[in-house]
């Protein structure tokens, strides 16, 4: 392909990516969320952590970083995501400790409800 077919052919491939990018940046935030409410659950209830919940929350954990690194590239500036590399860090050396430090709630003062305009 050569012109203007071309060029709308890179720039719809290049949309797509970046959808794809958004699209992964909020499951992952999401399935990171759902992770943390059931391990704080157990903990909550004086079990053990399910390893396989840990190990799961540390994969998507790192694949938002790739992801977040892939965006990086595309936008063509650095990537320097030091929270996030200091959050994978906390959990794999103790993840209840990093239940205590991350994904915490932080109360809300400027909404003023869920239907307002001001909503955050």
């Amino acid at each position: 392909l050569q012109g203007a077919l071309a060029e709308h052919l890179r720039a719809s491939i290049a949309d797509l990516a970046r959808l794809r990018r958004r699209a992964t940046a909020y499951w992952c935030h999401l399935r990171a969320s759902m992770l943390v409410i059931s391990l704080r659950k157990a903990l909550e209830l004086g079990i053990a952590l399910p390893a396989r919940s840990v190990r799961e929350l540390g994969q998507v954990l790192r694949d938002s970083r790739a992801n977040h690194a892939a965006e990086c590239v595309s936008a063509d500036v650095e990537d320097n995501w030091d929270e996030m590399d200091n959050a994978i860090a906390d959990l794999e050396s103790d993840p209840a400790d990093f239940l205590e430090r991350w994904f915490v709630d932080v109360p809300d003062r400027q909404s003023k409800g869920v239907f307002s305009l001001t909503s955050a």
